[in-house]
């Protein structure tokens, strides 16, 4: 379902008005509804490291620059980095893993020793900054595995990312947190979509959740 599907879907379920015909129409109860399913999905991405989250980049580095920030990367706030999948990628295009260290041991290193290299090592800090040691002496590529910051619906057409037979699971939770906010005149509502999206968020952690792992990638066996 696209963003406007889901509006009329939450509107269907809960009675509140007919379907309407865009996002931001003037029915008050569609505008409403909007910024129910809106949050919604917001909040689903947030929960967990979703598979559908999952994501690859690279970058290539500046010689004798050893951070780079998220607008180096073409990247936002919210992005979450597998710290094991760090390689660096050398002049004969082969694939070497990065250590992770925290920042104190690369601020360490960088007081004992400022001579740029091959970088070994990576360290993400608090900001979400990498810094890599030894500084890059030639323009390597980095490659690295993340999950993406959650994506806010925008315009009618717009679909979440998640596999579509779980898109009923953005209603269900839209419906939950409207209803519980209402109070107890909406109660019977409440718990039918607690009860629905309790039953598709367990599928959803069955299936759309990598497996658990002892190093490399999340998503690779």
């Amino acid at each position: 379902m696209n963003y406007l599907q889901l509006v009329n879907d939450f509107l269907t379920e809960s009675s509140l008005s007919d379907p309407v015909g865009a996002i931001g129409s003037d029915n008050y109860e569609g505008r409403k509804s909007a910024l129910w399913v809106k949050d919604s999905w917001i909040e689903i991405q947030r929960a967990r490291r979703w598979k559908f989250r999952w994501a690859e980049g690279s970058f290539s580095m500046v010689v004798n620059q050893g951070v780079y920030t998220l607008a180096d990367l073409t990247l936002t706030s919210g992005v979450a980095f597998v710290n094991s999948e760090f390689f660096l990628v050398d002049t004969l295009g082969k694939r070497h893993p990065l250590t992770q260290k925290s920042p104190s041991e690369i601020k360490s290193k960088n007081r004992i020793s400022t001579e740029s290299g091959t970088p070994r090592f990576i360290a993400e800090k608090l900001n979400g900054d990498l810094e890599f040691y030894p500084k890059p002496d030639t323009t390597f590529s980095i490659e690295y595995e993340y999950y993406v910051a959650p994506v806010t619906l925008t315009t009618d057409l717009d679909v979440p990312s998640m596999p579509p037979e779980y898109h009923k699971a953005i209603t269900w939770k839209a419906l939950e947190n409207y209803a519980r906010e209402e109070g107890a005149e909406w109660r019977g509502l409440y718990q039918t979509a607690l009860r629905n999206y309790s039953g598709i968020y367990t599928e959803l952690v069955n299936t759309q959740l990598p497996p658990l792992h002892k190093g490399g990638s999340p998503l690779k066996s």
